[in-house]
């Protein structure tokens, strides 16, 4: 693996349902609860070619019986030719604290186990993983609108569903940490 910085990205969350553990609130103030919903992110990673060539490994893992070579960067066996993608949907689940101080005013902490599914992928090749992810973060609402900050963490070992062309020898799976830090803007409805 190695370090892959993001071009730009996108991160839609849906909450189901909020399930409180009581129904009025601690103090007036105060509720404390469990949610479930679903996660969508896509994240375009930056065309950079690695500086040393001879030790690309990829999302894949290329293990071939070559080196890779400035002749093979030119055959666009790399990722950098045309960008890498990263793909994620899942499932969270968490415990929620929601402080409600003066009348529509929210200020929400929460943390969720996300199982997903996640993939990476780039002209040549194409990678998937199941990704135990972990995010945990704070958000300020008032009425319909709110403004958060979350992160988010998780690792997988990511399988190759394809192999890129012209390459010989044994793919194998590669060990990768994601973790991100989100700004995010919210709409209640």
């Amino acid at each position: 693996g190695g370090k892959l910085d993001s071009q730009y990205g996108f991160y839609i969350s849906r909450s189901f349902y909020t399930f409180y553990f009581h129904k009025k609130p601690i103090a007036n103030i105060l509720k404390l609860g469990a949610d479930i919903g679903m996660t969508d992110n896509y994240v375009r990673y930056q065309d950079d070619n690695p500086n040393d060539l001879s030790h690309y490994s990829g999302p894949t893992g290329y293990t071939g019986d070559k080196p890779l070579t400035d002749e093979d960067a030119s055959e666009s066996d790399l990722p950098g030719d045309k960008g890498i993608h990263q793909l994620d949907a899942g499932i969270k689940v968490g415990l929620t604290a929601v402080v409600n101080p003066v009348s529509a005013l929210r200020v929400a902490v929460y943390a969720h186990v996300v199982p997903s599914l996640s993939f990476f992928y780039n002209h040549s090749e194409a990678n998937w993983a199941f990704v135990p992810f972990f995010d945990y973060g704070m958000e300020v609402s008032y009425k319909f609108i709110g403004l958060g900050i979350e992160m988010a963490q998780g690792t997988g070992a990511y399988k190759a569903i394809t192999k890129p062309e012209g390459i010989t020898g044994s793919l194998v799976k590669t060990k990768y940490d994601t973790n991100s830090l989100r700004l995010y803007l919210s709409l209640i409805f």
